[in-house]
C-alpha cells in the first residue's frame, strides 16, 4: 500500500487502524532512502507552514479554545511526559546552552531585567506564595543548599569571636557600599561555588543588598561592576570631580560628603545663618 492508497483512504474519510498501519508502513519503506526520506520531510513542512500562513487565525483560535477546555488534562500530559523523558530533556538543555554559553547568559539577564522593570514584585510574590503552598518542599531545598555550602566549604568553619572582631574592623559597615545599620551578612570574597574557601581571610561583612547582587562574583568583579553601573547611571558626582563617586577609606567604600561650591545659594544662606547665630 502507497502514498496513492493512503490518500485514497484520507479522501474518503477512512481514518482506521487499517489507515495508520499503512502510514507507518510507508514512512519505513521511505527510510530505506535517506534522500528520499529528507526530501518528503521537507516537502511536508513546507506544506505544513504555507497551511498555517493561509489559515493562522483560525488555527490559532481553535489552539486557544481546546487549550482553555482542557487546560488540565494537557497540564498532566505533559507533566507525565517530562517525568518520563526528564533525562533527554535534562541533556538536550546543557547541550543548547553549551552551544553559546555567554550568548545565553546574557539573554537570560536580559529577559530577567525586563521582566523586573515590568513588575517587581512578580517574582517575590511567586516565590511567596509557592512557600505557603510547598512548605515541605521549601525546608528541603533549604536543607539541601546547606548540605552544598557546608559540602563546598571542605569542613572550614568561621568562630564566632573572628566573626566579631572583622565586623569591628569595618565599622559594622557594609565593605561595598559602606552602609551602616542595616543587616550586615557574611560574604565570601570568592564564592564557595568557584572554588574559594570558607575562612575568615576569605570573608567580608556585606548589607543584603549587596550580598543579593553580588550572587557568583568575586570582591573585585562586584566592585568593577558597581563602579561601571555608577558611571553609567550618576548624572552628577557627590565631589564635584565627573566620573568620581566613592573613595576608598580604611576597609570600605563610602560615599563622598556632598562640597558646597562658593558662591551658591546654599552656600549664601549657610554663611548668613552662621552669622546670625554669631552676633550677640
Amino acid at each position: 500500500m502507497g502514498a496513492r492508497t493512503i490518500r485514497n483512504f484520507e479522501r474518503t474519510g477512512r481514518n482506521d487502524r487499517r489507515l495508520r498501519r499503512a502510514k507507518r508502513r510507508w514512512r519505513e519503506r521511505l527510510k530505506k532512502d535517506p534522500a528520499k526520506y529528507r526530501a518528503c520531510v521537507q516537502r511536508r513542512r513546507d506544506a505544513d507552514r504555507k497551511r498555517y500562513a493561509a489559515n493562522r487565525d483560525a488555527l490559532l483560535f481553535r489552539q486557544r479554545k481546546y487549550t482553555s477546555e482542557h487546560r488540565q488534562e494537557i497540564y498532566a500530559k505533559n507533566r507525565d511526559c517530562s517525568k518520563k523523558n526528564w533525562t533527554k530533556i535534562i541533556a538536550r538543555r546543557k547541550a543548547t546552552f553549551l552551544d553559546d554559553p555567554e550568548g545565553n547568559c546574557a539573554r537570560q539577564r536580559e529577559r530577567a531585567r525586563t521582566l523586573y522593570e515590568r513588575d517587581p514584585q512578580a517574582r517575590p510574590s511567586y516565590k511567596k506564595k509557592w512557600r505557603a503552598a510547598n512548605p515541605e518542599g521549601a525546608r528541603a531545598y533549604v536543607r539541601l543548599s546547606g548540605h552544598r555550602r557546608r559540602a563546598a566549604a571542605g569542613g572550614d568553619f568561621i568562630r564566632v569571636d573572628d566573626w566579631e572582631a572583622l565586623l569591628k574592623k569595618y565599622d559594622r559597615r557594609c565593605a561595598y557600599c559602606g552602609v551602616q545599620g542595616a543587616l550586615i551578612e557574611a560574604d565570601h570574597r570568592v564564592p564557595l561555588s568557584r572554588g574559594g574557601k570558607n575562612t575568615i581571610e576569605n570573608i567580608v561583612p556585606a548589607c543584603r543588598r549587596c550580598n543579593r547582587r553580588k550572587m557568583t562574583k568575586t570582591d573585585e568583579e562586584f566592585r568593577t561592576w558597581l563602579a561601571a553601573q555608577a558611571t553609567g547611571s550618576a548624572k552628577e558626582t557627590t565631589s564635584g570631580t565627573p566620573g568620581e563617586l566613592a573613595e576608598e577609606v580604611g576597609p570600605y567604600r563610602t560615599t563622598r560628603s556632598k562640597v558646597l561650591r562658593r558662591g551658591s545659594a546654599r552656600c549664601h544662606s549657610r554663611s548668613r545663618l552662621r552669622r546670625h547665630r554669631a552676633d550677640p
